[in-house]
């Protein structure tokens, strides 16, 4: 697990997988010494139209056309979740979210 500190300080816990935790072992032994994850080229604080230009960046590479923002990231894990089987309340709890009907948006039917 990943533990993240988001969008009013809420502190969520993220699963990572295998292949993650190995790639971030790695860049952890040469990240600059800071508070954040991810940090700018000056060891601090990465600046928010930074990222949003790191994701477009990399989207494109992909051949992704469609709009990507930072926020794709957590949609597109909690549909994941969601058509893979998992139950509402785990995703809920995943993504930090209090209220349900905040988590069952990310619901649709299955075509």
């Amino acid at each position: 697990m990943l533990r993240i500190t988001g969008k009013g300080r809420k502190v969520r816990e993220v699963p990572v997988n295998s292949e993650t935790r190995k790639y971030l072992k790695e860049y952890l032994k040469v990240k600059p010494n800071s508070p954040y994850l991810f940090v700018s080229q000056k060891g601090g604080k990465m600046e928010r139209s930074t990222i949003f230009r790191i994701i477009k960046k990399y989207a494109a590479l992909a051949g992704i056309e469609k709009p990507v923002h930072p926020h794709t990231l957590r949609h597109t894990f909690a549909q994941t979740l969601i058509d893979s089987g998992v139950d509402i309340f785990t995703v809920q709890h995943l993504l930090g979210h209090e209220d349900i009907t905040t988590t069952q948006r990310y619901h649709r039917p299955k075509k």
